[in-house]
């Protein structure tokens, strides 16, 4: 996603992907065991250019939400809220 790529990944119930991607908007989730939604989605961004530059450019601001500064100050800032 970082690196600007259009990702299908299933929405395993662990999380991860889910906590990642905003179906339909920077990749797509489709259930586990989806088969055919799986192939759906894949057909669809073989088939349109348009599409997989369209979720690519949003996937890619990814990398502005897990900046490793910015996640680091938020830990420091959470952390150094009990210590007050």
């Amino acid at each position: 996603m970082a690196l600007g790529l259009a990702c299908i990944s299933t929405d395993c119930p662990c999380g991860g992907p889910g906590d990642l991607i905003e179906d339909g908007v920077n990749g797509y989730l489709v259930p586990v065991n989806g088969k055919d939604e799986m192939k759906k989605r894949l057909l669809e961004l073989l088939d349109s250019e348009e599409r997989r530059i369209e979720l690519g450019r949003n996937s890619i601001k990814i990398s502005e939400v897990l900046n490793p500064d910015k996640v680091n100050k938020q830990w420091k800032e959470y952390i150094t809220g009990f210590l007050k």
